[in-house]
């Protein structure tokens, strides 16, 4: 029975003279340090998916990034842009943006993710360039990813009534167009030849 209040106190009858309450407080756990925490550093490994459709001295292609970042987050991703190609648009699941940087006379395309990332990330990246279509002969663009400690994967090629012949080297295998991921498959037309890789 509580008889009256005021700040700080609570005046109560008791039955038989006795009171009871219950009441918690918050655990305090103490933690003997063993030693300094080592920051774990990010491993990122990157599956690349190139695809190249061949027109009349032009080339349209589009990049697919498959990123897997283990251990410890990442805010961003960079590649190096290869000469003689133009990027139109880059998209990703929570991308802020993007833009081009000119590094040590390289342009290199950063890729700014709106919150730190972890786990698996697909960027996509269209571009165009020219090739000199009398020669008939065209340098596969490398897109050199920075920051990264395994790649492997595929360049598909396409040509519209055209013949392409694919003169390889290095560690480079064949591959079966059927193996190149749907999404790069959609891009272009007809796909005529492809190779994987790993390095």
């Amino acid at each position: 029975l509580v008889v009256r209040g005021d700040a700080g106190h609570v005046y109560v009858a008791l039955v038989d003279g006795h009171l009871a309450f219950h009441y918690s407080l918050p655990l305090s756990e103490q933690r003997t340090a063993a030693g300094q925490e080592v920051k774990q550093e990010p491993r990122v490994h990157l599956q690349a998916t190139l695809l190249l459709d061949l027109g009349e001295g032009v080339m349209r292609g589009l990049l697919l990034h498959d990123y897997q970042v283990r251990l410890a987050e990442v805010d961003g991703f960079e590649f190096l842009i290869p000469e003689g190609v133009e990027v139109f648009d880059c998209t990703a699941p929570g991308l802020e943006s993007w833009k081009i940087l000119l590094r040590d006379g390289k342009k290199v395309l950063h890729v700014a993710m709106g919150a730190p990332v972890t786990g698996n990330l697909r960027v996509a990246t269209t571009f165009e360039g020219a090739y000199d279509s009398k020669k008939g002969e065209v340098n596969v663009p490398r897109f050199a990813p920075l920051s990264i400690e395994r790649e492997w994967g595929f360049a598909a090629f396409s040509a519209e009534g055209a013949e392409l012949k694919l003169g390889i080297s290095g560690s480079l295998l064949h591959a079966d167009v059927t193996e190149i991921h749907a999404d790069a498959r959609s891009f272009g037309g007809n796909l005529l030849d492809a190779y994987k890789y790993t390095g």
